[in-house]
């Protein structure tokens, strides 16, 4: 019977390297979560057991139906990223003890880079030589492979078994079509939807450059060959605004998608997702956008009233009331806003 392995790390890569090493041996382990993805709400989620634990509901992990006989624990101590009160990993396994698990039928395998800061508050009882893997902090090593061997040992279990490389297929041979399906990534969706924020990026980027030019190629010949009027070049700015907006407001979204959904779809850490980050850069694309709109008007407003031979009081009214809107609507938001912060 293959031993049930839970692993609590709080990095998403370090936690795919463990469990791709528990992996190679199969056939002596069974590896939860199984799951990594933002949409699945139950335990078996790498993101959704993060998040239970940090609010350190240990007691409806440990009776779940996943987690009610886990053989191994591999525990990560600091699961907050603040050193100094970070105890989490600590307190899950006191929570083990305390609650007498399994009548003390489990082992458990400490991976950080922490360990004399709070080896001392544990109740189990803790062998260093065995139960104890150091996580660097960058750079390639062995050490996923360290927690399997040190698991082997713990558990008394065979020696691990290495799985060969896999033959790298060709496209025209028939098995590359075979495992084709199996070969697409956990996070598709997102590369394809990244694929479409980059295609709208380069299309409103061609369409600001091809529009700033042509325009600044009439205006150009305008001013040598007709008498222009003196609205004319606020209109010319104005226009260089819209013909970036698109832009804008391309980069604003792939700025609010980058920084929300796509951790979530990606299986993340969601602590990560900047909530009012993100909202900043749609806020700000807003803007741009209202005051591409009120200066269009004022300068609307200007031509009425000092270019045109004839003042037109319809369009006058039109565009006054029009400014009116957008000044109470931008200072609405501003109000809103400075009460957030004060908040």
């Amino acid at each position: 019977m293959r031993k049930k392995v839970l692993i609590i790390e709080d990095q998403g890569e370090i936690f795919s390297r463990i469990m791709k090493a528990y992996e190679q041996n199969q056939s002596q382990f069974e590896v939860f979560p199984k799951l990594k993805n933002g949409i699945d709400s139950t335990y078996n989620n790498w993101g959704h057991l993060m998040d239970t634990i940090r609010k350190r509901e240990f007691d409806k992990i440990l009776t779940s139906e996943f987690y009610k006989d886990v053989d191994l624990f591999v525990v990560d101590l600091t699961l907050l990223h603040v050193k100094s009160v970070d105890r989490i990993g600590v307190e899950f396994l006191n929570h083990l003890y305390d609650s007498n698990y399994r009548m003390g039928e489990f082992k458990f395998i400490i991976c950080t880079r922490y360990i004399k800061e709070h080896i001392g508050n544990l109740k189990l009882e803790f062998n260093q030589d065995k139960q104890y893997v150091y996580k660097p902090t960058s750079g390639k090593s062995r050490f996923p492979e360290e927690v399997v061997e040190k698991s082997v040992e713990l558990l008394k279990l065979h020696s691990i078994k290495t799985e060969s490389p896999k033959k790298k297929l060709k496209f025209w041979e028939t098995e590359f079509w075979e495992e084709l399906p199996k070969g697409i990534e956990k996070n598709f969706i997102h590369r394809i939807l990244l694929a479409i924020f980059y295609c709208l990026i380069l299309a409103t980027a061609i369409y600001a450059l091809v529009g700033i030019c042509w325009e600044t190629i009439h205006k150009v010949h305008d001013i040598f060959t007709t008498e222009i009027k003196a609205t004319e070049f606020l209109k010319y700015v104005e226009d260089m605004f819209l013909f970036t907006l698109p832009l804008f407001i391309v980069f604003s979204f792939v700025s609010y998608y980058k920084s929300t959904i796509a951790i979530k779809l990606t299986g993340g850490d969601t602590r990560d997702i900047d909530h009012d980050g993100a909202m900043k850069s749609l806020n700000n694309s807003k803007f741009i956008l209202l005051s591409s709109l009120l200066s269009f008007t004022i300068i609307k407003i200007v031509d009425n009233l000092f270019e045109d031979v004839e003042i037109s009081i319809d369009r006058l009214v039109s565009y006054g009331a029009l400014l009116i809107i957008l000044m109470v609507y931008i200072l609405l938001q501003h109000r809103n806003a400075h009460d957030k912060k004060e908040i």
